[in-house]
């Protein structure tokens, strides 16, 4: 649920990752070793949507937009849990059992889903009073959200994504 990992490390070739001595293709042991993997995916995840970029970088520092750009800034690409497995994988190279599914619209446009009174996400703004921006603005924002959201320490405000795992769920006999 919302990967921090490189959009091309679960495939099965190891060109389709960047060879930064860190990062590897996972696709065989997936295809090998997993029954069935679900990627649950967010475009709007704001702790993993890149916010502008170009082709020679991702802008660090977009406080025009108060969006965070945490992921796509330090690993320099775009992460699994964004958008899927990235779509110049060649088909024969994605594992058979891999499936990617958007849950964005499962997670509320809520700004706190641990009920701990704050903002999950903030963002430097020099020009906001409190030198922060909470991020959260709409359906999908809250990276914190994919495991549901909370209305008291002890009480659940909605599920967030894992109605999804659970229907997904295979279990084998």
């Amino acid at each position: 649920m919302g990967a921090a990992v490189d959009d091309g490390e679960v495939s099965k070739n190891a060109a389709d990752v960047s060879s930064d001595g860190i990062k590897s293709a996972y696709g065989k042991p997936i295809e090998k070793e997993v029954s069935h993997f679900y990627n649950l995916f967010n475009l709007e995840d704001d702790a993993l949507e890149p916010g502008f970029f170009n082709m020679w970088y991702f802008d660090c520092f977009n406080y025009h937009e108060n969006q965070p750009v945490y992921y796509p800034c330090f690993e320099q690409d775009f992460a699994l849990g964004q958008k899927g497995i990235r779509s110049t994988i060649l088909d024969a190279d994605v594992p058979q059992n891999y499936a990617d599914i958007p849950v964005g619209q499962e997670i509320l446009n809520l700004r706190d889903a641990d009920a701990d009174g704050g903002c999950d996400l903030t963002y430097p703004n020099f020009f906001s009073p409190s030198g922060v921006v909470c991020t959260i603005t709409q359906t999908g924002d809250n990276h914190l959200g994919y495991v549901g959201f909370r209305a008291t320490a002890n009480s659940l405000r909605d599920n967030g994504a894992m109605n999804v795992v659970v229907d997904t769920l295979h279990i084998s006999p």
